[in-house]
């Protein structure tokens, strides 16, 4: 652990003060040249200061994060958080899946994605379905998860993809659809700006937790498509078999398309990787058995 020591001579306390001799310094060659080089070096004491105060701020909350992951993890496996970190360190793969978890959870104040970052650890270490390399998956796609995707994230879950309103007006054309929600819908529940909703899709399309459905432009050509295709065997029923008195049957006339309108916005939709990462992040129970009764992970514990 790093300590926060300010003695003179300690690594920590050099770090710091060769990182705020190099602002200060800079900053004051901004303002004046030599001289303001020579002013700003005379702040060091001060910025070094609040450099360790800073980081002593940082480290606490990191720390703590962590802790509660480590923790939440714990009491989903029913152990100590030491009997945690044993079961970890049996393979490789549990390894990394602590390290990436506590990594993580070490750069987020954010209690949904704690307890999810938690879930997945207990996950990833339990013995009837241990599945570390499966769980990094999920801790990777959190590690870049915040309070704005998951607004997002959980107006794309199933729940909210089935709401409906029964209104007339503009409200009405821009209700979700089962092809997807649109940013602009998706801006106004989340309360963010289409912008940042498009950001924040594209991290979890990336994390593949959503995608764009462009199911509506190919139903869209499907259906001109038949359309023509239908226009088509009348006209080539008249060609085969003209009718004998010179009537066709309004049944049988080929009618004018309607030129087809612009292309429907393409909308998201959550994908199951992303329904599972939501499940942990809501924190449902997704464990088949008692967690009473769960046994730590451990590779050599199988022929006792």
């Amino acid at each position: 652990m790093v300590s926060d020591s300010g003695r003179e001579g300690h690594p920590v306390s050099i770090g710091t003060e060769v990182v705020a001799g190099a602002v200060s310094t800079g900053a004051g060659a901004l303002l004046g040249g030599t001289v303001g080089a020579m002013a700003g070096a005379g702040l060091q004491p001060v910025l070094a200061q609040a450099l360790h105060r800073a980081g002593a701020e940082i480290g606490l909350w990191r720390r703590t994060s962590a802790a509660k992951v480590l923790d939440h993890s714990s009491r989903l496996l029913g152990r100590s958080a030491e009997q945690v970190i044993d079961a970890a360190a049996g393979s490789p793969e549990s390894a990394k899946l602590l390290a990436d978890t506590m990594f993580a959870a070490a750069q987020t104040l954010n209690e949904e994605k704690i307890r999810a970052l938690g879930r997945a650890l207990a996950n990833g270490l339990r013995d009837d379905q241990a599945r570390p390399d499966e769980e990094q998956l999920v801790v990777a796609a959190l590690a870049d998860v915040e309070a704005p995707h998951i607004k997002v994230l959980t107006c794309l879950g199933p729940e909210r993809s089935l709401q409906r309103t029964s209104a007339s007006s503009l409200r009405s054309r821009s209700t979700p659809t089962s092809r997807g929600r649109r940013p602009a819908l998706l801006a106004e529940e989340c309360s963010l700006s289409v912008p940042a909703v498009r950001s924040v899709l594209s991290v979890l399309e990336r994390a593949g937790m959503a995608v764009m459905d462009g199911g509506s432009e190919t139903l869209r050509v499907d259906k001109l498509i038949m359309e023509m295709q239908e226009e088509l065997n009348k006209l080539t029923e008249l060609l085969t078999n003209p009718p004998k008195n010179g009537k066709i049957p309004s049944s049988k006339k080929p009618r004018e398309l309607k030129r087809p309108g612009s292309p429907a916005a393409p909308g998201w939709t959550i994908t199951a990787f992303g329904q599972r990462c939501l499940n942990y992040l809501e924190d449902l129970d997704d464990l088949e058995t008692d967690v009473a009764a769960t046994v730590l992970h451990d590779p050599g514990q199988g022929d006792r």
